[in-house]
């Protein structure tokens, strides 16, 4: 390995800075290199001038107030402390965001002149010359595009979170910068600002430009800069990784794990991003990716442990449940409905999140329906999505990739406007796959959110599904159809509403 004491990681969000730390954390260990790798968001980070809410808030204060030089100061010090200490350390230091995304990312928004924000950095680099330090540098020549990955793969409230602080910072209230366009635009600033800086900076750099997402040729071009070997392959077997999938409960907490393309992925808690890839350390253990989380399995728990994040401890026990294993499924030629599971909702998002993945080269939108996306609503129990596509003859094109999940294609003869797909034995799963803005489709939704808020029309419908399923049990054509009037009426009421 070269000669350094000290590896930053450095990119705007989402560009695979914690992810790449991970990594080359995992190449020094298994090589018998000492290192720590400090995650950005994890207590008592030796450069951060803060450790809890109260500290933080006296530093955006400061910032808030102008004082953006005091602020500088303190930051320093703590460089300057950290810097001290490791004269005492034998190991390498991996540290991602904190190099520029620390402070930078604070400063830059609170409209700080450039010019003192590059002393700053320079200041830094000063600091930490004695022990070599190494930067990977990850940048893209499409900002709008890397940002809409990011905020495609992370979810809603990312993107409102990335808009609002963008848009309501000095720097975007100055330049009217709003929404997504918005968004984008502060960030190709900031994206120049950095460039210019790594330009400058003296110390041994690696420039990345990763737009094509092509991380086996990045983890190359780093394990060729730094020196080092790629971390041991752990090959986890289909039996075993299967026995871990499902439903985990910790309290009110409901995460589930799942295994697509012979990996596992775990969604559902809070602390961790949705869909977050599972990477195998042992037989049983495993790390979540761009996280400093351990997950161990074993036969009916789920056990998390890692550092104390800014969020909380991630520390939990999770037990496996069975039940929702035998609430989904229904059996051919028959018709019995289930009590509402909020299981169901968590079921959704991931196969939602499985079918995305398999056409994600179509601009699909995807919707549950049926009964069960209707909260607190009996139902037969089966997962009913709605694909929207731009041109309905694009639906023979999502065949081979849907068949890749299971699904079987039926074909347009039940109604010439929907594809029609189910998976499992006893079915599971049903997509129903329309043009925009399709009537049918556009009723299907109506009919859920209306009854999603009208409490006394969804219990009149719970009592006709109790009463309808123990008549026609084995006719599921005799069912809806008696059901049909009921829905009409509500569908006048919610075109109304």
């Amino acid at each position: 390995m070269i000669d350094t004491k000290i590896i930053l990681v450095e990119g705007l969000p989402g560009s695979g800075k914690s992810t790449t730390a991970q990594f080359i954390s995992q190449c020094l260990s298994d090589s018998g290199i000492a290192n720590k790798w400090w995650y950005e968001e994890e207590e008592g980070h030796p450069v951060y001038m803060f450790n809890d809410d109260e500290s933080m808030k006296e530093v955006i204060n400061d910032l808030a107030n102008g004082d953006y030089q005091k602020v500088m100061n303190n930051a320093l010090e703590q460089w300057r402390r950290f810097s001290d200490s490791l004269m005492r350390i034998d190991q390498v230091i991996l540290i991602d965001s904190t190099f520029l995304g620390y402070l930078t990312w604070t400063l830059f928004p609170m409209d700080v002149p450039v010019k003192e924000i590059e002393k700053y950095v320079a200041e830094v680099e000063r600091i930490i010359s004695p022990w070599k330090p190494t930067l990977i540098y990850f940048h893209q020549c499409d900002v709008h595009n890397s940002l809409k990955k990011i905020c495609d793969k992370r979810g809603d409230t990312t993107t409102e979170r990335f808009i609002q602080n963008a848009s309501e910072s000095k720097y975007g209230i100055a330049r009217k910068l709003v929404g997504f366009d918005g968004m984008v635009s502060f960030w190709k600033d900031y994206r120049h600002f950095t460039n210019s800086i790594i330009e400058k900076t003296r110390m041994r750099k690696l420039s990345i430009e990763n737009s094509e997402g092509d991380w086996d040729k990045y983890l190359l071009e780093i394990m060729e800069f730094l020196e080092i070997s790629m971390s041991k392959e752990v090959v986890i077997r289909t039996e075993d990784m299967d026995s871990y999938t499902g439903i985990y409960k910790c309290g009110e907490m409901i995460c589930e794990v799942y295994r697509m393309n012979n990996e596992l992925y775990m969604n559902g808690i809070q602390q961790i991003w949705p869909h977050s890839r599972l990477l195998p350390r042992m037989k049983n253990q495993f790390e979540v990716e761009s996280l400093p989380i351990k997950v161990t399995f074993s036969s009916t728990k789920m056990h998390m442990e890692g550092p104390r994040l800014f969020d909380g401890s991630v520390e939990n026990v999770f037990s496996k449940s069975e039940r929702f294993h035998h609430m989904l499924g229904l059996p051919k030629g028959q018709v019995f409905i289930v009590p509402w599971n909020e299981e169901w909702m968590l079921e959704y998002e991931q196969e939602c999140h499985r079918i995305n993945t398999k056409l994600n080269k179509f601009n699909v939108t995807i919707h549950h329906i049926g009964s069960t996306s209707i909260h607190d609503l009996s139902a037969k129990p089966i997962i009913d999505i709605a694909v929207e596509l731009d041109h309905f003859d694009e639906g023979l094109l999502c065949v081979s990739g849907l068949e890749e999940l299971g699904y079987r294609y039926h074909g347009t003869n039940l109604l010439p406007e929907r594809h029609y797909f189910n998976k499992g034995e006893p079915r599971t799963h049903q997509i129903h796959m329309y043009a925009k803005n399709n009537r049918y489709l556009k009723e299907q939704l109506l009919f859920r959110d209306y009854l999603n808020c009208n409490e006394e029309s969804r219990q009149e419908y719970q009592e006709l599904k109790e009463r309808l399923s123990k008549i026609y049990s084995t006719d599921k054509h005799a069912y809806a159809d008696a059901k049909t009037e009921f829905i009409k009426n509500i569908i006048l009421k919610a075109k109304r509403w």
